[in-house]
C-alpha cells in the first residue's frame, strides 16, 4: 500500500544518508595557479614560485586540507611570441567526521602532481599602456593518487592518470606602475586514465566513470600583482580562482542519474615573481 511505500522510501533515504556520512568525498581534480606572468620584448624571462591552497566549499561536515607548490616560467621567443612552462606538487587531505565522539571515519591522503606547456601571444609593451592582453593554448599531463584509511586501520588506494588541453585568455589592467589587475578565464578538458584501484566498490559512482569521457572545466580568475620602486627585478602576486564542473556522468547503477565527482572548487596563491633578465 501507498503508506508503507512511504515508509520504505524514508528508511532507504536515511539508509543512505547514513553510509554517505561515513564516507569522506573523493577530491578527483584540484585546479593549478593560472600562469599570467608579462614580458615585455625579445629573450625576456621570468619565474614565479607560488604557495597555493583549495577547497571543494561545499562539503558539509568535513575536514579539509589544501598545500601545493606551483613553478611557472615564461619566455618570450619574440616581441609578441611568448612559450610557458609549469610544474606543481600538492598534497591534500580529508576526512570525514560524523564518527561518534569526534572520531574520523575516513582520512583520505593526495598527492597530485603535473606539468604543463603553453605557448601563445601578448601585447604587452615597455612604456606600460594602460592595458594589456594574452592569449595561450597548451597541454599538461599529470597524476592523481590517494589513499584512504577507514575502520581502525583498513586502507584503499587509487590512482589514475591525466592529459590536459586547455585555451587561456587574460585581461591586464595597469592601475599604476607597481600594480596591475588581471582578468582570466580558462577552459580545460582533462582526458584520465590508467585507473588502479583497491576498492571492491568505489564510494562515488561518478570516480567509478571518470575515465569513459572528457571532463570539462571552466576557471574564473582575478590576480593583483605589485612590486616596489627598489625591488625592480622582484614583484609578488595574488590569485584567486573559481572552476566549474561542466561534464557530468550517467549513472547505470542508479537509473542513469546525473552525477559529478568531487574536486576542488576554489583556490587562493601567493607567489613571487622574478624578472631573470634584470636580475642578471
Amino acid at each position: 500500500n501507498t503508506p508503507m511505500k512511504t515508509i520504505q522510501l524514508l528508511c532507504a533515504v536515511l539508509s543512505a544518508i547514513t553510509i554517505l556520512s561515513c564516507s569522506a568525498a573523493k577530491y578527483a581534480y584540484t585546479p593549478t595557479t593560472a600562469n599570467l606572468l608579462q614580458l615585455e620584448g625579445k629573450g625576456n624571462l621570468a619565474a614565479a614560485v607560488n604557495y597555493a591552497t583549495a577547497t571543494s566549499g561545499s562539503i558539509a561536515g568535513e575536514k579539509q586540507s589544501s598545500n601545493g607548490i606551483d613553478i611557472q616560467t615564461a619566455y618570450a621567443a619574440t616581441n609578441k611570441i611568448v612559450v610557458k612552462l609549469d610544474a606543481h606538487y600538492k598534497g591534500e587531505g580529508n576526512q570525514s567526521s560524523a564518527g561518534q565522539g569526534g572520531i574520523a571515519d575516513e582520512v583520505v591522503r593526495y598527492k597530485k602532481k603535473g606539468m604543463e606547456f603553453s605557448a601563445g601571444v601578448n601585447n604587452f609593451s615597455k612604456d606600460k599602456t594602460r592595458t594589456g592582453f594574452q592569449a595561450f593554448a597548451g597541454l599538461g599531463v599529470g597524476d592523481v593518487a590517494f589513499t584512504s584509511t577507514y575502520d581502525a586501520g583498513n586502507k584503499d588506494d587509487y590512482s589514475m592518470d591525466y592529459v590536459k588541453v586547455f585555451v587561456q585568455p587574460s585581461y591586464t589592467i595597469f592601475v599604476s606602475k607597481h600594480y596591475d589587475i588581471s582578468f582570466a578565464g580558462k577552459l580545460n578538458m582533462l582526458t584520465f586514465s590508467n585507473v588502479k584501484s583497491t576498492y571492491s566498490a568505489l564510494d562515488e559512482e561518478a570516480l567509478a566513470l571518470i575515465s569513459t569521457k572528457p571532463s570539462y572545466f571552466v576557471d574564473f580568475i582575478m590576480q593583483h600583482q605589485f612590486g616596489a620602486p627598489k625591488l625592480k627585478a622582484l614583484q609578488f602576486q595574488v590569485q584567486t580562482g573559481l572552476t566549474a564542473l561542466t561534464t557530468n556522468f550517467s549513472s547505470p547503477q542508479n537509473n542513469f542519474t546525473r552525477l559529478k565527482y568531487d574536486y576542488n572548487s576554489l583556490w587562493f596563491a601567493l607567489g613571487v615573481i622574478a624578472d631573470l633578465k634584470k636580475l642578471r
